[in-house]
């Protein structure tokens, strides 16, 4: 069953059915937070985690002042033109 909430899949397996979904979440300070709404889990209950985290380089964006001779450091360039929001 594939709904809005994630994929879910039901596995048999020895005689225990393993329930697997996928839930987009955020990792703020110790906590992963989930960025949808997660159905069939009760506050309080352990569930196991497998990670997979974002690659930057997959993003068309990624690398696209690599031949701007101005920008060098490109956090220090985009710091600087942010400073003034900051005052």
């Amino acid at each position: 069953m594939i709904s809005k909430y994630g994929k879910l899949i039901n596995i048999l397996q020895q005689d225990l059915i393993v329930i697997t979904m996928e839930v987009k979440a955020r990792y703020e300070k110790g906590i992963f937070k989930p960025l949808e709404k997660v159905k069939g889990i009760k506050t309080g209950e352990v569930v196991e985690l497998s990670l997979r985290k974002r690659n930057l380089r997959n993003y068309k964006f990624f690398g696209m002042w690599k031949d701007r001779k101005d920008i060098v450091d490109s956090r220090r360039y985009v710091r600087k033109l942010r400073k003034w929001r900051r005052k």
